[in-house]
């Protein structure tokens, strides 16, 4: 992750100011460390990159103001960065017999 870059959050459709990033050490027992370790593997992130991920989730939503369509959609592709690709479902898997089978 590049901490010398600027950031421009967005979180739950809200989004907020333009920060520099902060380091912050953590000291951890050897088994969180682990345990953090191997939950960041399993969704195929760095473990920087996953707690960070877990941060940002516990922010409070705060509004600063509308955005256009355009900066919307760039803060949306900003904020994917670095998360794992998963493949789109088939269409098979959002078929309304998919949901129901015999019941129909």
């Amino acid at each position: 992750m590049d901490t010398d870059a600027t950031i421009l959050y967005i979180l739950n459709n809200y989004a907020f100011a333009v920060v520099q990033p902060m380091t912050i050490t953590i000291e951890l027992p050897p088994e969180i460390e682990a345990s953090l370790a191997a939950l960041a593997a399993e969704q195929g992130m760095a473990l920087q990159d996953y707690l960070q991920h877990l941060l940002e989730e516990q922010v409070p939503s705060r509004k600063v103001g509308s955005l256009s369509p355009a900066e919307r959609a760039l803060m949306w592709r900003e904020s994917a960065k670095g998360m794992p690709h998963t493949p789109p479902l088939p269409d098979e898997a959002v078929r309304r017999e998919s949901f129901y089978d015999t019941r129909g």
